[in-house]
């Protein structure tokens, strides 16, 4: 794998080889058989992943491939490490325009202050900056599990997002961009507007009914690690967004960025997952709403699903994510009361089950004060110490 051209990230001394595209790209192409499928109907075809089959037309034509790794000595035999895995998060998002979509398991960044140096969650915010300086609609969802094992890790993902840190001086991505919307002109699109109606953080929960009628809810543990840009560039891969996967000589990790050629084969991928997540239709007779997130009607419709289950699994059950679970603690007290219960114990927790019949897909948002009461753990105060610290961002 030759290492040619360089780019720099931030003009920062934070740098590293980024290898050319090579000459030959990979292509997608439609298998020789015209029934790669056997004797499956339709039906059973569907059933094989939740988002439904690819269209068939993004089977036919390239998509432009690019493998990028975090790569050290210890794990490479690399004299320097690379880190084009984070290079392809950075230089993806610095291409949006419209709206960020991301998956994550972890999601620990840096925006000026703070134990992280990745800079993801700044790179997010100038492009936050962009949008609303040119008065243009731009959007930006995340998905994240509601906790991890480690209550400090969970910590620092909510403060990166959504909740600003225990001393008041770090501040979450959620709360700066509120900060840059006072600064909206008069008249333009973001004039008036809170950070919320530009981004959403959401977790993933299932309901179902087993054979003897009984409901039951468990939390969907995101363990995916996915950036999609404008329906044009996604990366996919197994870096979480955290130093240790980016720095190149802790983790060692690979992935893939990719570019649509045209033919819609990355806006296939989203509408895969967001069919799942929203609960429309496998055959896509219902994305007409959901088309381009960067707008107003598929952000109030990703909203309104992801509120929708979050107050029906809240006035349920006792353990799903709502403001008044304060605590990690609580939290785990919760999960473990109601997992050592017996089945007819379960069952008599719920309030009125039935309503379950009225989630949507397996979209919930993320409250606002879910857990907030939890404090800096000192084992984590200092997560890398060599990773180039850039220049102090603009807020």
């Amino acid at each position: 794998w030759t290492r040619c051209d360089t780019v720099e990230v931030f003009g920062d001394g934070l740098r590293n080889d980024m290898p050319k595209m090579p000459k030959i790209i990979r292509s997608l192409r439609k298998p020789a058989s015209s029934d790669s499928t056997g004797s499956m109907d339709d039906g059973t075809r569907q059933t094989l992943t939740p988002g439904g089959l690819p269209d068939s037309s993004v089977l036919t034509k390239p998509c432009k491939v690019q493998i990028v790794r975090s790569l050290g000595k210890w794990s490479g035999g690399l004299s320097k490490v690379e880190i084009s895995h984070y290079e392809a998060w950075i230089v993806a998002i610095g291409e949006a325009k419209d709206y960020i979509y991301i998956e994550q398991q972890y999601f620990t960044s840096n925006m000026g202050e703070g134990v992280a140096k990745n800079r993801v969650a700044e790179a997010i915010l100038l492009k936050a900056k962009e949008a609303i300086e040119s008065g243009r609609p731009f959007r930006i969802y995340v998905v994240v599990p509601t906790a991890v094992e480690t209550a400090p890790v969970a910590y620092y993902t909510r403060t990166t997002l959504i909740q600003d840190g225990d001393d008041g001086q770090e501040l979450c991505l959620m709360t700066r961009i509120g900060v840059l919307l006072k600064s909206a002109q008069q008249g333009s699109y973001w004039y008036g507007k809170g950070a919320q109606s530009m981004m959403s953080v959401c977790s993933l929960f299932s309901v179902d009914q087993n054979t003897s009628g009984r409901w039951d809810v468990a939390e969907i543990f995101v363990h995916s690690k996915v950036l999609v840009v404008d329906d044009r560039v996604a990366v996919i891969g197994s870096a979480n967004v955290n130093d240790r996967s980016f720095v190149g000589f802790s983790d060692s990790e690979i992935g893939a960025i990719m570019w649509d050629g045209g033919d819609g084969s990355i806006r296939e991928f989203r509408l895969r997952l967001w069919r799942q997540f929203l609960g429309l239709s496998l055959d896509g007779n219902m994305d007409g709403a959901v088309m381009d997130p960067g707008s107003d009607v598929a952000f109030d419709a990703w909203k309104e699903v992801a509120s929708g289950n979050q107050t029906l699994l809240s006035s349920v059950t006792s353990f799903t994510p709502r403001d008044s679970i304060t605590s990690f603690s609580q939290l785990q007290n919760l999960k473990k009361e109601y997992n050592a219960s017996s089945p007819a114990d379960k069952a008599a927790s719920f309030v009125e089950p039935e309503r379950l019949k009225g989630m949507q897909g397996q979209l919930v948002k993320f409250p606002n004060k879910f857990l907030g009461d939890q404090k800096k753990r000192s084992l984590t105060t200092k997560l890398v110490d060599s990773f180039d610290l850039a220049k102090p961002v603009f807020l």
